[in-house]
C-alpha cells in the first residue's frame, strides 16, 4: 500500500478579541434582562402580599356579615315572639269570662268554656232546653260586646223530649289575631 499524502488546510483560530467582544455583548444583553426579572419577582411578591391582605379583609368581612345576619335572625325571632306575646296579651279573656257570667238565662247551662288566647278565640259549649232560650242567651251574651267581638252560633242540636239539646258558641277577636 502506498502512503497518501494529505494536505490539510491550516486551522483558523478565532481571535481572542472576538471572543471577548461576544461575551461582552452577551453580558450587556443579559444583565438588564436579569435586573428586569429581579424587579418583576419583587413586584410579584408585593402583589401576592396585597392579595393575601385583601383575602384576609374579605374573610373578616364575611365573618362580620355572618355575625350580623345571626344577630338579625335572633332579633327577628325575638320580634316574632314579642308579637305573639302581644297578641296573647291583647286577647280580652276577662271580658269573655265576664260575658259568660253575666248572661243568665233559664234553660241554658254552660258545659265547657275553652279560651285560646293564641288564636284569639273562645268556644262555649251549652246545654239547651229550648231554641228560644238559646237565642235569648246569645242576645244577652252579645249585649256588652263590641261588634267585631260578638259571639256566633256555630252548632245547634235541638232538644227532644228525652234529651237536652246542645249548642256551640264561638267568639273570635279579629283585632287580636292580627290576621
Amino acid at each position: 500500500m502506498r502512503p497518501i499524502a494529505a494536505d490539510f488546510a491550516p486551522r483558523r483560530t478565532v481571535p481572542r478579541w472576538l471572543w471577548a467582544s461576544a461575551c461582552l455583548v452577551l453580558l450587556l444583553v443579559a444583565a438588564p434582562q436579569a435586573w428586569y426579572g429581579f424587579r418583576l419577582a419583587e413586584q410579584a411578591r408585593a402583589v401576592q402580599a396585597q392579595v393575601q391582605q385583601a383575602e384576609a379583609a374579605r374573610q373578616l368581612a364575611l365573618r362580620r356579615r355572618a355575625a350580623d345576619a345571626r344577630s338579625h335572625e335572633s332579633i327577628a325571632a325575638y320580634a316574632q315572639d314579642a308579637a305573639a306575646i302581644a297578641r296573647v296579651a291583647s286577647f280580652d279573656a276577662a271580658g269573655v269570662l265576664a260575658a259568660v257570667e253575666s248572661a243568665r238565662v233559664a234553660g241554658i247551662r254552660v258545659t265547657s268554656l275553652e279560651i285560646n288566647a293564641v288564636d284569639a278565640t273562645a268556644r262555649l259549649e251549652l246545654e239547651v232546653r229550648d231554641a228560644s232560650d238559646l237565642l235569648k242567651y246569645l242576645d244577652d251574651i252579645n249585649a256588652a260586646m263590641d261588634a267585631p267581638q260578638r259571639w256566633r252560633l256555630v252548632r245547634s242540636q235541638s232538644a227532644t223530649p228525652t234529651n237536652v239539646g246542645s249548642a256551640t258558641l264561638v267568639r273570635q277577636d279579629v283585632a287580636a289575631r292580627g290576621r
